[in-house]
């Protein structure tokens, strides 16, 4: 799924990818150093990776995030960028689960964060629209939904497949979101 974005992949993905694997199914309580063993690598080759614990397990995302999500709007609509997000968490699902288990509040605003700077962006430069309060307030709330949902979805050990997941999703986007972002 990924091969289509080849240009778009950082060069180091392949070896952060190989670490988040090392933790695929193991206790949710790991720490830097048990990452580490899992992985075979040094501390200091986990830090020139990841700049936390918590960075290790929230990089995929945002990856995932901005070659699928954050195009909604520009290059893809809301239903390519949710399914494609998905299906991409969920080939990762397993060793996403236990960095969903820890669900830290840094990680939380920090996807939050990202993600109401890329729709800010996309309405404002892509769209040429301007914010008013209802779209505000509107993205701010659908972006804690998208976020908690994503993590709920992410833990569940018998979650709807990830297309099935993203079309009720973006049943959710409030409608002033989804229309101003709709490139039909």
């Amino acid at each position: 799924m990924l091969d289509n974005y080849l240009l778009q992949i950082p060069e180091d993905f392949q070896r952060k990818l190989r670490i988040l694997h090392s933790v695929d199914g193991a206790n949710s309580n790991l720490s830097v150093k048990e990452i580490c063993r899992l992985s075979g690598i040094s501390r200091s080759t986990f830090y020139r990776y990841f700049d936390s614990q918590e960075d290790f397990c929230y990089w995929y995302i945002i990856f995932c995030s901005s070659i699928s999500l954050d195009q909604v709007g520009r290059t893809r609509t809301w239903n390519e960028g949710m399914k494609h997000f998905y299906q991409l968490l969920e080939q990762e699902k397993s060793a996403l689960k236990v960095c969903a288990e820890w669900n830290s509040d840094y990680g939380v605003a920090y996807i939050e964060s990202h993600r109401k700077q890329v729709l800010t962006e996309t309405l404002l430069k892509f769209r040429g629209l301007k914010l008013n309060d209802l779209l505000e307030f509107q993205i701010a709330h659908y972006i804690r939904l998208e976020v908690w949902s994503t993590f709920k979805w992410l833990r569940s050990n018998n979650a709807q497949p990830a297309s099935t997941f993203a079309e009720q999703l973006e049943t959710c986007v409030p409608s002033l979101l989804h229309d101003s972002l709709s490139l039909s």
